[in-house]
C-alpha cells in the first residue's frame, strides 16, 4: 500500500525545501526524493490526523482534470507556463489555487514543472508527473497534458463502474449484520419469556439461538468494545507493508466483491500503462509506474515482476500471461496490439474490457 511521507531535504544550491511523496516504505519514499534532484535529510510517514487533513484540502477529481485540460489548452494555443499558471490560479478553487500557487513558485525557483508538481503527491499521482516529464523532455507537455485529462477522466469512470458494483453486495452484507443483530438483541429474547412462561420443550438449535439471543442482550456492551477494539487492530494490521500484502492477496478471492476489484484494479493498471506508453515513457518504467497505480499491493508485485522477464528480452504479454491475474481475453488484447506496434491503444482497450 502507498503511503504519504513528509520530507525536509536540500536542492542542489543546499536551499532547505519541504513537501510530501508516496511510497510503499520510508525508504521506497526516501529513493523517490533522490529521485527529485534532492539530498533527503529527513523522511517520516505522515501521522493519520495530517494525512486527513491533507485530503480534506486536496481539490476535487473534477477540479484536476479540469486544470490540466485547460492547461493542455492554453500550452497550445502559445501561451507561456507561467501566465497560463496565472491565468489558472484566478480561476481555481481554494484549494486547487493554493496548490497551483506552490506549482508556479517552484517554477520561478527554476524548477521543472514535474518536480514541482512531485512535490504535491496527495493531488498530482505518480502516473501524472510521469507523463509531464516526458513532455518536457520531448516537447510534448501540451499534448501529454491532453491525454492526462482524458486519463484522469477514464479513472474516474472505472472509480464510479466499481463503486456501483460493489453497492448491491454493500446494503446485503449491511441489511444482515443490521438483521442479525435486532434479531439476537431484541426479538429472539421477547420470544424467550413466552416460550419459558408456557414450558414448551424446544429443539436443540433454537435453545442455542435462544442461548445466543440472551447473551447478545446480556453483554451487548462487552460485545461493541470488542468488536471496536477488533476494529481497530484490524486496521492497524492492514496499514502495515506486511498485513497490506495478505489483505490485498485475500481480498481478490473473496465471493462477488473478488472478481469486481480484480478487473478494476487491473483496468486502473492497464489504463496507466495505455496512457504512459502513449505519452513516450520508456518501456520499463512505464511498467514500474502503472504497478504501482493499481491500487492493490498483491497485484502490483506480480505486475511489476514482469519488467525482470521484459529486460531480458521477452514481449509484455508473455510474463503477463504466466503471472496468473490478467484474465486471457485482455492478455490476447495486449499481445494483438504488442505484434502490431500499437501497445498503447491495446492498454487501453484492454482497460475497456475490464471494466465491462
Amino acid at each position: 500500500m502507498m503511503r504519504s511521507y513528509t520530507y525536509r531535504a536540500r536542492d542542489s544550491l543546499g536551499k532547505q525545501v519541504t513537501g510530501t511523496v508516496n511510497g510503499a516504505t520510508e525508504l521506497d519514499a526516501a529513493r523517490r526524493v533522490i529521485a527529485l534532484g534532492l539530498h533527503p535529510i529527513k523522511v517520516q510517514s505522515q501521522s493519520p490526523a495530517l494525512a486527513s487533513l491533507k485530503r480534506n484540502k486536496t481539490p476535487p477529481a473534477g477540479e484536476l482534470i479540469s486544470f490540466t485540460s485547460r492547461l493542455s489548452t492554453l500550452l497550445a494555443s502559445g501561451v507561456p507556463l507561467e501566465s497560463a499558471l496565472d491565468t489558472l490560479i484566478a480561476q481555481s478553487g481554494p484549494a486547487m489555487k493554493t496548490a497551483v500557487g506552490e506549482i508556479k513558485n517552484g517554477i520561478l525557483e527554476g524548477e521543472p514543472l514535474s518536480a514541482s508538481m512531485s512535490r504535491q503527491a496527495d493531488l498530482f499521482p505518480e502516473v501524472y508527473t510521469a507523463m509531464v516529464e516526458v513532455g518536457e523532455a520531448g516537447g510534448t507537455l501540451d499534448r501529454n497534458l491532453e491525454q492526462l485529462a482524458r486519463f484522469l477522466e477514464r479513472r474516474e469512470e472505472i472509480k464510479d463502474a466499481a463503486s456501483n458494483a460493489l453497492r448491491y453486495p454493500k446494503i446485503v452484507v449491511t441489511a444482515l449484520v443490521v438483521g442479525l443483530t435486532v434479531l439476537l438483541g431484541w426479538v429472539i429474547p421477547r420470544y424467550a419469556e413466552i416460550f419459558e412462561r408456557a414450558k414448551i420443550s424446544l429443539p436443540l438449535p433454537t435453545r442455542i439461538l435462544i442461548a445466543s439471543g440472551h447473551f447478545v442482550a446480556d453483554h451487548w456492551l462487552a460485545l461493541a468494545v470488542v468488536a471496536i477494539t477488533a476494529l481497530v487492530v484490524f486496521r492497524m494490521w492492514v496499514e502495515s507493508p506486511k498485513g497490506r500484502l495478505m489483505f490485498d492477496e485475500h481480498i481478490l478471492k473473496a465471493p462477488v466483491a473478488g472478481p469486481i476489484i480484480l478487473n478494476t484494479s487491473l483496468a486502473r493498471w492497464a489504463d496507466a500503462f495505455g496512457s504512459l506508453a502513449g505519452a513516450g515513457s520508456p518501456l520499463i518504467g512505464s511498467i514500474e509506474i502503472a504497478s504501482r497505480a493499481c491500487g492493490n499491493a498483491y497485484l502490483s508485485g506480480k505486475l511489476a515482476g514482469i519488467s525482470d522477464a521484459v529486460m531480458e528480452g521477452s514481449g509484455i504479454s508473455e510474463p503477463l500471461g504466466e503471472i496468473g491475474v490478467v484474465p486471457p481475453v485482455a492478455v490476447q488484447i495486449i499481445s494483438t496490439g504488442e505484434t502490431a506496434g500499437s501497445l498503447d491503444k491495446a492498454f487501453l482497450r484492454a482497460s475497456e474490457y475490464l471494466t465491462k
